[in-house]
């Protein structure tokens, strides 16, 4: 599915950042591997053991050797602006931040966070979770203050970032008690939700992954981990 995530990527930014959320500028382009990426002098590269090495030429030839390639033989990447301003890391769904004196409201009552899960539920926007958004300190016209920015919509419309979503996510968390007790109290002789789901399949299109409407239930969405700020969220928040 060569085109699944990069589309999600980029309806998903342009889409939430119409409806009112900081999100990045990104574009989708294709490019030729040997002429259009260029590696800066001294880049080095993590491995799962903490070690590094630097990135070569030759490596980066053998990582990308079994990415699809289009009919030209470029490859189809997202391109991403940098965030202006300097990068404060991520904000989390709860409390507040200690260096900023404008934030005053825990954020798990920000209704702009709480009505966050409706819009997420729309697009199956699974993966909003503190490790996916961005806090920029930013200066215009002399003043200084933080912008929150949201990020990383490879999941969502049915995506899984690097194949199909998995069918159970969308339907309960990835460790959701309730959804334990329910199959204990059965013996685990029920049929979970997700496995009743029959996905329509698109054979001709790269870019659609598992979507559907018959068993989706706003109410019932749930991301991928409890998030404070969701699970608070009231009526009034969603409309």
């Amino acid at each position: 599915m060569p085109e699944l995530s990069s589309a999600a990527e980029i309806i998903g930014t342009k889409l939430f950042y119409a409806m009112g959320y900081n999100t990045p500028e990104n574009y989708i382009v294709s490019v030729d591997p040997e002429e259009g990426l260029t590696i800066e002098p001294g880049t080095m590269l993590e491995d799962e053991f903490g070690d590094e090495e630097p990135l070569t030429r030759q490596f980066l030839r053998r990582r990308l050797r079994r990415v699809p390639r289009l009919q030209d033989g470029r490859i189809r990447v997202t391109a991403s602006r940098y965030i202006p301003g300097r990068p404060l890391g991520p904000f989390r769904d709860y409390g507040t931040r200690t260096d900023d004196p404008n934030d005053v409201i825990l954020h798990e009552h920000r209704r702009e966070l709480r009505g966050l899960r409706l819009f997420a539920a729309w697009t199956n926007h699974d993966d909003t979770r503190a490790q996916n958004t961005q806090v920029s300190g930013v200066e215009e016209d002399g003043r200084q203050y933080i912008r929150h920015y949201l990020m990383d919509f490879g999941s969502t419309f049915g995506s899984g970032s690097i194949d199909l979503q998995l069918p159970n996510l969308s339907f309960h968390y990835w460790l959701d008690l309730d959804e334990v007790r329910r199959n204990l109290r059965s013996f685990v002789f029920r049929t979970q939700t997700y496995r009743k789901v029959k996905w329509p399949e698109f054979p001709k299109c790269e870019a659609i992954g598992r979507w559907e409407s018959v068993f989706y239930a706003p109410q019932d969405w749930r991301n991928d981990y409890p998030n404070p700020a969701f699970v608070r969220m009231t009526d009034r928040d969603a409309f």
